[in-house]
């Protein structure tokens, strides 16, 4: 057999530095619904607090539930949420791209009473947000 490399070139080039990144892992789902519940009773029950209140324990429930990202639930339109499909369409995520996200039943119900809630307190609104805030 012919040798047609006798040495290794590479031998000189120091090695990658191994990743020393700790992976974030998310917190006991029990830790989770301590956290919902806490906010979910921190809900202020006077009529100039409570559907802005409603709607942050909303997008909480949004995040920790449908494992969205931070910014999504605060942009979502009305025509977003598919409470038919069991869905939410979100535009123009990371990387510029769409998706669908599968919505699980606990939480359509509680968008629901939140849509509910805020047609009932808010019957002319014409925002166009799933959620809405103070301004």
């Amino acid at each position: 057999m012919t040798c047609y490399l006798c040495h290794n070139p590479l031998k000189d080039i120091p090695l990658l530095k191994e990743n020393i990144i700790v992976p974030y892992v998310f917190p006991p789902p029990e830790q989770i619904d301590h956290l919902l519940e806490a906010v979910c009773n921190r809900v202020r029950k006077s009529k100039a607090h409570f559907l802005h209140d409603l709607a942050l324990y909303s997008a909480m429930l949004l995040l920790a539930r449908c494992g969205m990202r931070i910014s999504e639930p605060l942009r979502l339109l009305r025509h977003h949420y598919r409470g038919d499909d069991k869905t939410i369409y979100i535009e123009k995520t990371k990387f510029k791209k769409d998706r669908l996200i599968s919505v699980p039943k606990a939480v359509i119900t509680e968008i629901e009473n939140y849509l509910s809630v805020h047609k009932h307190l808010c019957p002319h609104d014409e925002n166009p947000y799933l959620l809405s805030g103070r301004k």
